[in-house]
């Protein structure tokens, strides 16, 4: 059963008088494509080798600034395979001190 953003929103305001707010953001998770060399069934985002979207240089950067604004403490790395992505290294390299998770399909 799925339940729409109002009825969820009125459920909440039935016993909170303010919506719920993120207190702070510690972490972010980014899938870098969907490219992957295998094809699980129970993958996430149906990765696979057929699968071509991966994300690009423009949108890396802007989550690299998006770590930077933000104080975000770690950076959670998913997709397909996400070391699949050509610019993978370029990220990585630019991560600094942030702690970096990797994430597969296969987890």
């Amino acid at each position: 059963m799925t339940m729409s953003k109002n009825k969820f929103i009125d459920n909440i305001l039935s016993v909170r008088k303010e919506p719920l707010t993120a207190l702070e953001i510690k972490s972010v998770q980014v899938n870098l494509g969907y490219d992957c060399n295998m094809s699980c069934k129970h993958c996430h985002v149906s990765g696979g080798p057929t699968r071509t979207e991966i994300m690009n240089k423009k949108i890396m950067e802007q989550v690299l600034r998006v770590i930077q604004d933000n104080n975000i403490e770690s950076l959670d790395i998913t997709g397909g395979a996400p070391e699949k992505n050509p610019l993978f290294r370029w990220l990585y390299m630019r991560l600094k001190k942030q702690i970096v998770m990797l994430l597969h399909a296969l987890t």
